[in-house]
């Protein structure tokens, strides 16, 4: 490889990764990771709450 086809390959890898921040894709990839993010915190709070509910419907109410 000579010097120019580095710094051609260089220059396309740059454009490519600049395109991708211009154009909103890590827009739409924070996205998708905050909702997969929100949908377990909902996940782990139901089931929290569900063993809560289990543990004060069967205490006998003598705490």
């Amino acid at each position: 490889m000579t010097r120019i086809d580095v710094a051609v390959s260089g220059a396309g890898t740059g454009a490519a990764i600049w395109n991708f921040f211009a154009s909103g894709h890590l827009n739409t990839l924070l996205a998708a990771i905050i909702g997969i993010l929100t949908i377990l915190v909902l996940l782990q709070r139901y089931r929290i709450n569900r063993r809560e509910l289990r543990n004060k419907g069967t205490s006998t109410g003598a705490e």
